[in-house]
């Protein structure tokens, strides 16, 4: 796209997709749309006019992303950590959500988020979820950005599509002695162990 052109309706763009093909390689399909065409199917696969505010994103991964953030048809969010197991099969979906004010960390929930205002970007999580594997879990983890916090906390989301709700949530210490990989992972694999004995 021609970020200098960017607010023009009639600026172009080129829309890729990739195709997996035999033999380890892929192919690439691809179309020129009007950035106007663009925001339109932004709008009609997010059932809806998508604004995030007058003041949009301070930044993005590209000019492209800034620009839409500031219409009402800010682009997709992204996924933040998909879990693949040793066979490279995807085993979980992780949303990392950052936890900014000063309220315990044990009040944040997906509640507080879903269905309004986030709703879209968790039934976009339990669609991917669902692309991969209805049965895979889907968890929530929420950080603090104060000093004075010294745990986290860990959800684990069930439902489907338009109706997610807490399965289970615990939180876990940030303390010196737990801050390391092995700790959180553990603390994940848990979660995932207790998601997959209560579908039993």
């Amino acid at each position: 796209m021609d970020t200098n052109r960017r607010s023009d309706p009639e600026s172009r763009l080129l829309l890729c997709f990739f195709k997996s093909v035999d033999h380890g390689d892929f192919g690439i399909e691809f179309e020129e749309i009007t950035i106007i065409k663009f925001k339109k199917r932004i709008r009609e696969l997010s059932r809806g006019p998508v604004p995030i505010g007058e003041k949009g994103l301070y930044w993005g991964t590209s000019r492209l992303e800034c620009f839409l953030s500031k219409t009402d048809s800010a682009y997709p969010g992204d996924v933040d950590f998909v879990l693949l197991d040793r066979n490279r099969d995807v085993s979980g979906i992780i949303e990392f959500k950052k936890h900014t004010k000063s309220e315990p960390i044990s009040e944040q929930k997906l509640g507080n988020y879903y269905p309004s205002p986030d709703g879209r970007k968790y039934d976009r999580l339990a669609i991917l979820r669902d692309y991969f594997d209805v049965s895979i879990p889907l968890l929530c983890l929420y950080y603090p950005t104060r000093t004075s916090f010294s745990e986290g906390r860990l959800e684990l989301l069930a439902g489907t599509n338009g109706d997610l709700k807490t399965s289970a949530a615990s939180n876990f210490k940030l303390d010196a002695a737990a801050r390391n990989d092995r700790f959180l992972l553990k603390k994940i694999e848990k979660a995932i162990e207790y998601h997959y004995k209560s579908q039993q």
